[in-house]
């Protein structure tokens, strides 16, 4: 997952009596001296790792390393991932996970980009972990950058494969009826289960005099047909709903519901 490139630079006063050295060999007598060109070598150690240079300080698994991580919370829980799709607002961790920093000092940059988009991240953090929630419907990815810095020497990581996280087009759907009759079934006015990517949400219910009995703003909370901690009367009210998605999409509705107490579900005939 982590492409490394070590850069060591020489030290002057090694180049300078390197080329003292050479000069005493070749004699005094000599008005002027030209010293032969040097090609710094370059070696790959077969793992993805380019290194530049003649002077290695340390080995491989002395030098710092990374293993970013990105953890999502969604309705399952905590999961890590390295690609995500769901429903918006989706709340993000990501962290680098830095190992064997010894001297060095570690300088983040986390980026995040549309597709296309790399050079014009709309995100930039510095830290070495951070949390962004997902509000706006579309992909996204996210790539990581670190420079571990000693004296002249620099260590860089990148993210090869960058993570990615995909908020859904919103979708809001209402039934028309609901029976609060404490059966287990249907007993909650609430917005379908199908809903995504709804990033605010508010409800209300009024009776046929245009009363307003109840509200609430948690979208996967509901009306269990009391007022005042008492049964309405079963019969037809009014729920409005205000809502907007991550894609922008704004959401009026006013829909005619049934409040039908009186019905009852028989889950082993499958018949009222």
């Amino acid at each position: 997952m982590i492409r490394k490139i070590f850069k060591h630079q020489a030290s002057l006063l090694l180049l300078l009596g390197l080329s003292l050295a050479l000069m005493g060999a070749c004699g005094t007598d000599s008005d002027e001296f030209t010293a032969p060109a040097a090609t710094p070598a370059a070696t790959n150690d077969g793992f993805g790792s380019a290194r530049s240079g003649s002077t290695y300080p340390e080995a491989d698994g002395d030098l710092p390393n990374a293993e970013p991580k990105m953890k999502v919370t969604d309705s399952t829980g905590l999961q890590e991932v390295t690609e995500f799709i769901g429903s918006a607002p989706i709340h993000v961790s990501f962290s680098s996970n830095v190992t064997n920093l010894g001297d060095y000092t570690p300088l983040y940059e986390w980026h995040v980009y549309k597709s296309g988009q790399e050079q014009n991240p709309y995100l930039v953090r510095t830290d070495a972990d951070f949390e962004y929630d997902f509000k706006e419907t579309g992909k996204s990815y996210i790539s990581l950058q670190i420079s571990f810095v000693k004296g002249t020497d620099t260590v860089e990581y990148a993210l090869e494969t960058p993570f990615s996280v995909e908020a859904q087009s919103s979708v809001l759907n209402v039934p028309n009826a609901f029976s609060p009759n404490g059966d287990g079934t249907n007993d909650t006015l609430r917005v379908k289960q199908d809903y995504r990517s709804i990033i605010s949400f508010h409800a209300y219910v009024f009776n046929r005099q245009g009363v307003k009995i109840y509200e609430w703003t948690d979208i996967t909370k509901g009306w269990d047909g009391k007022h005042n901690g008492k049964d309405v009367p079963d019969g037809v009210y009014i729920l409005k709903i205000e809502a907007r998605g991550a894609d922008g999409k704004h959401y009026n509705i006013r829909q005619v519901i049934s409040l039908l107490r009186g019905y009852t579900y028989n889950s082993a005939a499958g018949t009222t």
